[in-house]
């Protein structure tokens, strides 16, 4: 049976100064998508967005906050992961 857990991804943002194209500048990010995982615990997708975090009780919030923290505490991710 497939699943999905929280997982922090890493995003890198390369972008050039203007008017020095050998000067390239990395934004990095960190952000909790969903990850998608095969019977075998094979990565096979994630979400495209970042999660929002919604519920319909505070108990959902909670909930989902300790599916998040969870996800602290394992390796950050990045989209290259899912797909090797």
């Amino acid at each position: 049976m497939s699943h999905w857990n929280y997982r922090v991804f890493k995003h890198t943002d390369s972008k050039h100064k203007m008017g020095d194209s050998s000067n390239v500048i990395e934004d990095i990010t960190y952000a909790i998508h969903e990850v998608y995982y095969e019977e075998d615990n094979t990565m096979f997708g994630h979400t495209a967005k970042p999660i929002q975090i919604t519920g319909e009780s505070v108990e959902d919030l909670r909930t989902e906050i300790k599916r998040i923290e969870e996800a602290l505490d394992k390796p950050i991710l990045t989209s290259r992961d899912c797909y090797e």
